[in-house]
């Protein structure tokens, strides 16, 4: 809740309903949900940093992200992204680097 007002999204809301949200987050709390939520996010953080990897070989090697969508036989829509997140990382290619820069695109698209 903390983070959401910092953030400015629902900030008027949430300080003006504090008490009733804290309460309806903490009755409708579903753990179970919660860890398989956290699961799936992890399992997809794999998906993204292993397809990094794979980017990153065929864009050292010099293809255009046609060229390795077409190689891993990805859509384009996939790897353009993290095409351009590793462009911007170049010459070091940090995983987590790329990663998170991928991540602010997606968040910026």
């Amino acid at each position: 809740m903390q983070e959401c007002i910092a953030k400015g999204i629902l900030a008027d809301m949430l300080v003006k309903n504090r008490a009733e949200v804290t309460n309806m987050i903490l009755e409708e709390y579903d753990e179970e949900f919660h860890i398989e939520c956290e699961k799936e996010l992890s399992r997809a953080e794999g998906r993204d940093k292993t397809l990094i990897t794979l980017v990153v070989r065929k864009l050292i090697k010099g293809k255009t992200p046609e060229e390795i969508a077409e190689d891993l036989e990805e859509e384009l829509p996939v790897i353009r992204p993290i095409y351009e997140a590793a462009f911007r990382c170049a010459p070091k290619y940090d995983c987590n680097q790329i990663y998170q820069k991928l991540t602010e695109l997606r968040e910026n698209a």
